[in-house]
């Protein structure tokens, strides 16, 4: 996120150049479009970064919390489940029982969800037996709920984590338009008026930071696009920090941050390879992509923890 505050800062101070300056956008009705725009796109940026620096965490704890709690009871179900599967002689259910108890410290989210519907299912079934070994309806009954706020809690999570996705990429969307706006207008606008504003354009250079004084062509401008994505666990969804990912065409690597986030930034068109790997995860295969001129690409990848216990 430390990339994307810093960028979001250059840009405020270039909108406070420019709003210092309201003599230079009199009667330039495109000039104080170009220059209201810019400032509307910054303010919004403040709110997604707003958001964003939320930690994911916020997200992801009323998940693993419920989790926890629902793995806790799911054993003592089983081991209904399993003593009514012995008393009915039920070899299959036993065996399938077992299996259960033992994939529970290590099991997805969502595979334990699917284990503890089959549960209640099994649990239901067999109700007027459970009771004889202690199982109560009330007992039961408090089970599924908590079976089905637990379903509940992962779409609402899903949903967030959605929600989150989405805003990174509309953040760095607004970035790359933010960046376009102002090398291919601003710097050119600028220039042109350097004479009659100096201070204006010394102001704003000071904020650019070092660059050559030439005259711009469009044709030469800067062309480029990003690549960005998240990097998360397959088995627990949460997401996979300093995670590294590399593009083949360039020596340099990059890491993801807290978020299992990740943005490589103004590269030139064309294609290209990435790859990720992370220690304790299986290396998963490279995404190829083709870059267009200003396009936002998205790879994502979802690890696979070694030697995971299968689903």
């Amino acid at each position: 996120m430390q990339i994307e505050i810093n960028k979001h800062q250059k840009i405020k101070s270039i909108c406070r150049v420019l709003n210092n300056y309201p003599q230079a956008f009199e009667n330039k009705p495109q000039a104080l479009a170009m220059k209201e725009t810019l400032g509307e796109q910054s303010d919004e940026l403040s709110d997604l970064i707003s958001k964003l620096l939320r930690p994911a965490s916020t997200i992801h704890r009323p998940k693993q919390d419920s989790q926890q709690k629902l793995s806790a009871a799911l054993l003592e179900n089983i081991g209904m489940g399993i003593l009514l599967a012995t008393h009915l002689q039920n070899k299959p259910l036993h065996d399938i029982l077992r299996v259960y108890k033992s994939m529970i410290p290590n099991v997805s989210a969502y595979r334990l969800y699917e284990i503890a519907v089959h549960v209640t299912d099994e649990l239901t079934a067999n109700a007027e037996l459970a009771v004889e070994y202690g199982l109560t309806a009330e007992k039961l009954s408090a089970f599924k709920a908590q079976v089905a706020d637990f379903g509940e809690t992962m779409g609402n999570t899903s949903a967030l984590l959605t929600d989150r996705k989405s805003g990174w990429k509309t953040l760095n969307k607004k970035l790359l338009s933010c960046s376009q706006t102002i090398r291919m207008k601003l710097d050119p606008f600028m220039e042109f008026n350097e004479k009659e504003f100096p201070d204006m354009f010394r102001d704003y250079m000071l904020v650019r930071g070092s660059r050559k004084r030439r005259k711009r062509v469009v044709k030469n401008d800067p062309t480029t696009g990003e690549v960005s994505g998240t990097v998360t666990d397959s088995i627990t969804g949460l997401p996979v920090e300093n995670a590294t990912i590399n593009l083949l065409q360039h020596e340099t690597a990059y890491s993801t941050d807290s978020d299992g986030y990740y943005l490589i930034d103004e590269l030139e068109a064309g294609n290209y390879t990435i790859t990720c790997h992370a220690t304790g995860f299986a290396v998963p295969e490279g995404i190829s992509a083709q870059l267009a001129v200003g396009e936002s690409l998205v790879a994502d990848f979802s690890l696979v923890p070694v030697n995971p216990l299968n689903n």
